[in-house]
């Protein structure tokens, strides 16, 4: 199944990766020891039934079409969720060293200490440039970007060219039926092979002070340096004003977009597609993570959770 040839009711996959990973709040990054997932949406592949070892421990989370993974404090990776490609089943070399996780329609990806990355899942050759000197990493639908220590991108599964403006001085990178890279200095460059609603025009807002990136079906959605959100694309409802500041993580998935504000609190807004904006109480303080699936919407919280 082709990327382009995607239903939109299975048009997932979102990502929001800043240099080594999912962006953590300042006290997340400072503290060092971890909370716990909680999940919340979906539940058809027990995508959001947590399993205890991810109670604890967790630094990072990355949800896909319908599985999670989740990195441990330890530089482990677990994984939970629909496996029908191996997508949840982690491999050896996935279970030491992590530093960075990504989860895409039908595929996982995890970045080591040493920059090499662990592909597992729908069957994938990762090739020979990205299996050194990568710093970021993100994955699609059928399809993954990576970051690399020069500046550069590596895309595979999908041949669409990369712009040469996207071969330096990136910093983070995101895919879904589209690429994003964020740049060092603050400008955004997006393409495809088939921009059907504008996904890949970067408005004039857009062009600095971008320190994120991620990309939902047909919508692209960046987070500035002042804490502001811009969402273009495919957009059929504008973002809500909680935010135009403060917010320190952003996702987007099929259905909704999610964004993490430095006061620990998550915020949902619905892109149109009729999805659930109810954000739980657990997740309206203490979040340290955020990530957005299919039709569910996976976070870490302070401290254990049971």
């Amino acid at each position: 199944m082709s990327s382009i040839s995607v239903p939109r009711a299975r048009a997932w996959v979102a990502t929001a990766v800043l240099l080594l990973g999912t962006i953590l709040a300042p006290e997340a990054a400072a503290a060092g020891e971890g909370g716990g997932v909680i999940a919340w949406g979906d539940n058809s592949s027990g995508q959001t039934t947590v399993p205890e070892a991810a109670r604890s421990g967790v630094v990072s989370v990355a949800a896909g079409g319908n599985h999670v993974l989740a990195l441990k404090t330890d530089g482990s990776v677990i994984a939970w969720g629909n496996n029908k490609e191996g997508q949840a089943t982690v491999p050896p070399e996935a279970r030491s060293g992590v530093v960075a996780i990504a989860a895409g329609s039908w595929h996982s990806l995890a970045l080591k200490a040493d920059g090499s990355v662990v592909y597992w899942g729908h069957p994938f050759a990762v090739p020979a440039e990205a299996k050194s000197g990568v710093t970021a990493i993100s994955a699609g639908v059928y399809k993954n970007l990576v970051a690399k220590a020069d500046g550069s991108v590596v895309l595979w599964g999908d041949s669409t060219p990369v712009p040469p403006a996207a071969m330096t001085g990136v910093r983070a990178v995101a895919c879904h039926y589209h690429m994003l890279v964020a740049k060092t200095d603050g400008s955004v460059v997006a393409w495809t092979r088939n921009d059907e609603y504008g996904e890949t025009t970067v408005p004039a807002a857009a062009s600095s002070g971008v320190v994120a990136v991620s990309a939902g079906p047909w919508r692209s959605v960046a987070l500035k340096s002042d804490g502001s959100v811009l969402v273009w694309g495919d957009v059929l409802q504008p973002p809500p004003a909680e935010v135009s500041s403060g917010v320190v993580a952003i996702d987007s998935s099929f259905s909704n977009d999610v964004a993490l504000k430095s006061d620990g609190s998550v915020v949902m807004w619905t892109n149109g597609y009729g999805g659930d904006t109810t954000v739980p109480a657990e997740a309206k303080s203490g979040v340290t993570a955020i990530s957005a699936g299919l039709a569910f919407t996976v976070a870490v919280r302070n401290g254990p959770v049971r």
